[in-house]
């Protein structure tokens, strides 16, 4: 027996993920590379808590349940690739915090926000989503991925796709 968390971590796959405004390394990569790589060094410093996702752009998706097999989370997570779509921040949170408020015998339940922020889509604002998942005793952790300077790896600017708000 382990006595662990929950955590869904909602994952940003839309377009702007893409914009390789990023570093690892000394080595330009993109924010999704970015994102992956941190949050798969998250997953495997958390062994004790079980771990689920749910993948965002224009709509949700739950790519896993909450887990134990850390191994499965981050082989799903290495398989990621950007949507060429908007982004739903608020549907991701709702979907994440659907997925926890399930859980009733948790000690604690948490939501990891990994975007760049740009919330262009969806129907459900993010700040109205964070409230509803605030109400069901879920805490939220945001992870911004980028900067505001960014630009797409075709050379076009990216307008506003960096938030961090």
């Amino acid at each position: 027996t382990v006595n662990g968390i929950d955590i869904m971590i909602a994952f940003d796959l839309s377009y702007s993920m893409e914009t390789p405004d990023m570093v690892l390394n000394r080595m330009p990569i993109n924010r999704l590379v970015a994102a992956k790589h941190v949050i798969t060094q998250f997953v495997d410093s958390r062994p004790d808590d079980r771990i689920g996702i749910v993948g965002f752009a224009g709509k949700t998706k739950s790519f896993c349940p909450l887990t134990l097999d850390h191994a499965l989370v981050n082989s799903i997570i290495r398989d990621f690739h950007p949507r060429m779509i908007q982004a739903a921040i608020g549907s991701a949170i709702a979907a994440a915090a659907t997925r926890l408020d399930d859980r009733k015998d948790t000690k604690s339940k948490i939501i990891i926000l990994v975007t760049d922020g740009a919330s262009n889509s969806g129907q459900i604002s993010p700040l109205v989503a964070a409230e509803n998942a605030a109400k069901l005793g879920i805490k939220i952790y945001t992870i911004a991925v980028g900067t505001e300077e960014g630009t797409l790896a075709n050379g076009m600017v990216v307008q506003s796709e960096f938030d961090e708000p």
